[in-house]
């Protein structure tokens, strides 16, 4: 069953400048549909699709191709903070509402 796309975009601290380079490889992680330095590349906007990885699941391929991610505390938090919120999108996402009034569906 496909799904469709959820789009979420982070603006994510970094330790160490992007170059061009580190984010090409960045671009050809799956489930990353943008990436783009921001602030002089002390930062960069990343766009990605939640059906297919959330934050979590992004961050070790995102340091083996070469990004530092920012270790301050108030950084570490808010990824988490993003990773949290990016399991219950995705968990919401894939229930199927329905209300009283509204037969279950058959086996």
């Amino acid at each position: 069953m496909s799904h469709a796309p959820l789009l979420r975009t982070r603006i994510l601290a970094l330790d160490a400048e992007a170059d061009p380079a580190t984010l090409a490889r960045i671009a050809l992680i799956p489930g990353v549909t943008e990436v783009r330095p921001q602030d002089c590349g002390h930062r960069i906007a990343l766009c990605y699709d939640l059906q297919r990885a959330t934050l979590t699941e992004l961050e070790p391929h995102l340091t083996a191709a070469g990004l530092v991610l920012s270790r301050r505390r108030l950084h570490r938090l808010s990824r988490g903070w993003a990773a949290f919120q990016d399991d219950n999108i995705r968990s919401n996402a894939r229930l199927r509402h329905q209300c009283c009034c509204t037969p279950p569906d058959a086996p």
